[in-house]
């Protein structure tokens, strides 16, 4: 197809198109490509989610949260001590502010 000869009008048209195109072309391809790595993993004697691992077998780490360590008596600020010091901290020895 030679974009240069087409119409303003037809030019609108398949741009228009394009999206939805474009999303089912990556559909499929996706799909193919799923079924070519399963088929794979299948030769070799093992799952899809053998060999990359489940979600159910991915494990987050929640994180708790630090006490603070150190509050300014006029601003009500505090600092775990972790991280940037903050504005209120700046300049001021730490051991004026422990809790």
């Amino acid at each position: 197809m030679e974009l240069a000869s087409l119409s303003l009008v037809e030019l609108k048209a398949l741009y228009g198109k394009l999206p939805t195109v474009i999303a089912q072309r990556e559909k499929e391809e996706k799909l193919a490509a799923r079924k070519a790595l399963e088929e794979f993993a299948k030769d070799k004697g093992f799952s899809l989610d053998e060999l990359l691992g489940s979600k159910e077998s991915v494990v987050t780490k929640t994180r708790n949260p630090v006490a603070a360590k150190y509050r300014d008596p006029v601003t009500g600020a505090e600092w775990s001590g972790r991280g940037r010091r903050p504005a209120a901290f700046v300049g001021k020895n730490l051991e004026d502010f422990k809790i």
